[in-house]
């Protein structure tokens, strides 16, 4: 029977009750534990590996850029022409139906989470 050899790599930090961050990171950690019966390797693990699948702060920021430019754009076309050209469907205006229909299904998707939330208090 062959046994495995694993390696290791030991890794050591010490957190200081005294400082504020430190402090919380150490409630965090022995909040974790009492939580989950996880070891500290095992929450720091996770916790490193969650770190790594946050996107990029400036991805993010481009990404919210480009979202702001596009309100922007929208914004201004609604000055220019602020009544739809179809009142049945104002979709066909300047605006565009596709936005339009983003829009509506966003809101529609937040009043059911306010329903559900509602819901949910009352029982």
């Amino acid at each position: 029977m062959s046994r495995l050899k694993r390696t290791n790599t030991l890794i050591g930090a010490r957190l200081y009750h005294d400082d504020p961050e430190e402090s919380r990171a150490l409630d965090v950690l022995q909040h974790w534990q009492e939580r989950t019966g996880w070891t500290k390797t095992q929450i720091i693990t996770r916790a490193l590996l969650a770190l790594d699948e946050l996107p990029d702060k400036d991805q993010l920021a481009d990404k919210l850029l480009v979202s702001i430019q596009e309100v922007r754009e929208v914004l201004a076309q609604l000055r220019r022409n602020p009544t739809p050209s179809s009142a049945d469907d104002p979709g066909e205006g300047e605006i565009g139906s596709a936005l339009l229909a983003s829009l509506k299904a966003r809101a529609s998707a937040g009043k059911r989470l306010t329903n559900e939330e509602s819901h949910n208090g009352q029982q």
